[in-house]
């Protein structure tokens, strides 16, 4: 039927773009009970997965919330902080907390 071929139309117009990388800005010092906003960047412009997860390597020492807000929680060494793609786990990008 037309709508269906409409809505078929409508689909393919949406066309699946993958994630090929993930970059994250902000890195830097923290003092302890300071906190640093970082960004993480999806390319291409449009890609799926625009979302990411944040960890930290070191929890205990830097923590990061589920926007990239980290809170210098003790004294460590440089702590790595990982954007993940929610769309695809294999791309991500890190930034190093001081």
């Amino acid at each position: 039927s037309a709508f269906f071929a409409a809505a078929k139309a409508a689909v393919d117009a949406l066309a699946y773009v993958p994630v090929t990388t993930v970059t994250v800005a902000g890195a830097g010092a923290v003092a302890v009970g300071a906190t640093r906003q970082l960004t993480a960047t999806i390319a291409p412009a449009g890609a799926a997965g625009y979302r990411v997860a944040w960890t930290s390597a070191n929890p205990a020492a830097v923590n990061v919330d589920e926007n990239g807000r980290v809170t210098r929680i003790a004294a460590s060494s440089a702590v790595v902080i990982t954007a993940t793609s929610i769309d695809d786990a294999t791309k991500s990008g890190t930034a190093s907390i001081t």
